[in-house]
């Protein structure tokens, strides 16, 4: 009987350990370089370039710290759940997020914040804010005293941050102030001024 329990106590010990590996394929559908870590690695992949990870462990998380060139959050990343592979996809590609998610809506919007402080100060939520043009940069936006400021931001649920400038470092406003935004958003993506299309607009306040 002895012999018998060891036996089985044996096996469950020798199945139990059996790790299960897998390959992974990662596609870049995106209009830009991606940068990202996976299975504990910084790595980075090109416009239409596919990369096979093998010997993959089971439950490996996906790709995670994903950004584009100029660091900025916006790309989204598409997991098939019969594969298991994985697709980066442009936020503000209306085609791709309608053929890979079916659905109508890009996480790319306007942001217009509206500083009612006495001071000039810059607004970020950690790398979803950019500026206009067509090369995405990453900001810590402007907002002058009583003025207004508009961006791109890539998020509907943002945290945000408010900072002063000083000797040209960024330090977090020492003031008390309250940040209120509303989200406007279109029933499809719209284009704007001929160039891109974004799913709404965010109305930021600095009070």
């Amino acid at each position: 009987m002895k012999k018998i329990l060891f036996i089985i106590v044996t096996a469950i010990v020798l199945f139990g350990c059996d790790k299960k590996y897998y390959s992974v394929n990662i596609e870049n559908k995106s209009n830009r370089q991606v940068f990202y870590t996976y299975d504990g690695k910084n790595d980075s992949i090109n416009i239409d370039e596919t990369k096979i990870y093998t010997n993959i462990e089971a439950y490996t998380q996906p790709p995670k710290n994903i950004s584009d060139t100029n660091k900025v959050s916006s790309i989204e990343i598409y997991t098939n759940g019969m594969t298991g592979n994985y697709t980066f996809l442009y936020k503000g590609d209306k085609d791709l997020i309608k053929k890979y998610y079916n659905r109508n809506s890009i996480e790319k919007y306007i942001i217009e914040v509206q500083n009612l402080l006495v001071d000039d100060v810059y607004i970020k939520a950690d790398n979803f804010i950019c500026d206009l043009s067509s090369i995405d940069t990453p900001l810590y936006l402007f907002v002058g005293a009583n003025n207004k400021s508009t961006a791109i931001i890539y998020t509907n649920n943002p945290n945000f941050l408010i900072y002063k400038k000083e000797n040209n470092n960024f330090a977090p406003y020492s003031f008390s102030a309250l940040t209120e935004w509303e989200l406007n958003k279109y029933e499809t993506p719209t284009l704007i001024d001929e160039s891109f299309y974004v799913s709404g607009k965010l109305n930021v306040t600095i009070k």
